[in-house]
């Protein structure tokens, strides 16, 4: 099976390298997260509010948010506002934030869970299905394949 992570391909890695500098995207996730962490303490809305509640209640409750936001982004995609489609993402990653803060500690146990997961990924076992862009495990999963 031909990948674009195969073997002969492996240089091709160098071509898709990041352009955007590591600490500039870093950066502008931290401040995000803070100011995500701000907005929630300063309306009442994040986990103080959600305390007693498990994470799928919590998630339930907050499910239109992220509809509407993706929604709006949807619409600005259709519309082929470049800029537009950007803030509309950015919003969408705003509200995805909030709906871990919601959640407490569960959710940030969460995160850490599936970015150790994601860390632990190497092109020997992973590889992008084209016709997606999904990365799958070279063995395994293969009804995802199809």
């Amino acid at each position: 099976m031909e990948t674009s992570h195969s073997k002969k391909n492996k240089s091709d890695k160098e071509n898709y390298k990041n352009i955007v500098e590591e600490e500039a995207f870093v950066n502008s996730m931290a401040t995000m997260a803070r100011e995500v962490w701000k907005f929630h303490d300063r309306f009442g809305l994040g986990s103080g509010r959600h305390r007693h509640l498990e994470a799928t209640e919590i998630l339930t409750k907050r499910k239109n948010i992220l509809d509407e936001e993706l929604n709006e982004m949807e619409i600005e995609i259709t519309s082929n506002k470049q800029y537009e489609t950007l803030l509309e993402l950015a919003d969408v990653l705003f509200v995805v934030m909030g709906h871990v803060e919601s959640t407490g500690k569960a959710g940030i146990d969460a995160v850490e869970s599936v970015t150790k997961k994601n860390s632990q990924k190497t092109i020997e076992k992973y590889t992008i299905r084209k016709d997606t862009g999904k990365l799958l495990p070279v063995v395994g999963k293969p009804h995802k394949w199809k």
